[in-house]
């Protein structure tokens, strides 16, 4: 459910697979929006409240007009997939289909939008031709959440492969690749004046980063950003991704196992 930016309308998705616009005063329907071909898992207004945007599990993002209710363009592109993939989730296991698209974002200074999937990509579309700019394909595991920095030239994501990554838009290239949270992530935010990246996880560690010599908003490839304070005491073990173990006859063939399976190389 969103409100409109002038705060006169509601807008609901559901799994009937309709999207439905509502008069905030009367408490009447609007337009309901149909199309798409399975459940519908979210929509949004636009920045202007001039459009609607809506992502479902049959892998295809619709735009649609507000006033009118109708369909303005349909964007192709997330790869469909009927298994099931499992991301951690507090302490449970959530079934996660691969053919869901789990978030979007429309850009503030273009015509153009994000969304991010459990194929394990971000997408860049243009809204006026209706094409898809660039792919993003680093991450290994469902991307959960995405979003631009403040002048929309990055992109910063988080997945369920425990990483927060940044991007540069305009080349499509993985810039700076923050790890240490040994589960899942809940969340990233930039600090107001674009110097700190904070983070959460079910490790139960709260992360701040940032750069040695230039802001979160303007690091760059060659940039060093890591890790400068931790809040919480971490669970679920220590990574060991890239440790090299030498003179290693007294560990047992577990304790080698659980080397190996959490990035330790011998």
């Amino acid at each position: 459910m969103m409100l409109s930016p002038d705060g006169k309308q509601i807008l609901t998705s559901s799994n009937d697979k309709t999207v439905r616009i509502w008069d905030m005063e009367s408490g009447k329907q609007i337009h309901i929006l149909e199309g798409h071909k399975n459940y519908v898992n979210a929509a949004q207004f636009s920045l202007d409240g001039s459009k609607i945007i809506s992502y479902s599990r049959d892998t295809i993002i619709k735009l649609w007009e507000t006033s009118s209710g109708k369909l303005l363009k349909s964007f192709e592109g997330h790869e469909e997939d009927n298994c099931i993939r499992f991301i951690e989730w507090r302490n449970s296991i959530m079934g996660c289909h691969s053919n869901s698209i789990l978030q979007i974002q429309f850009s503030s200074n273009s015509p153009t939008f994000i969304s991010c999937f459990a194929d394990k990509t971000i997408r860049l579309w243009d809204i006026l031709s209706g094409k898809q700019l660039q792919v993003f394909t680093e991450h290994l595991r469902a991307v959960l959440y995405a979003y631009f920095l403040p002048d929309c030239s990055k992109i910063i994501s988080h997945s369920s492969d425990r990483t927060i990554r940044i991007w540069n838009v305009s080349s499509g290239k993985q810039i700076q690749l923050l790890e240490g949270h040994t589960a899942y992530l809940c969340g990233t935010q930039l600090s107001p004046d674009g110097s700190t990246l904070v983070s959460c996880s079910e490790d139960r560690t709260i992360r701040l980063w940032s750069s040695n010599n230039c802001k979160m908003i303007d690091v760059n490839e060659t940039s060093l950003v890591k890790c400068i304070w931790q809040g919480g005491t971490q669970r679920f073990g220590l990574s060991m991704r890239d440790s090299i173990w030498k003179n290693t006859n007294g560990l047992t063939s577990q304790q080698k196992l659980l080397v190996t399976q959490r990035g330790g190389k011998f």
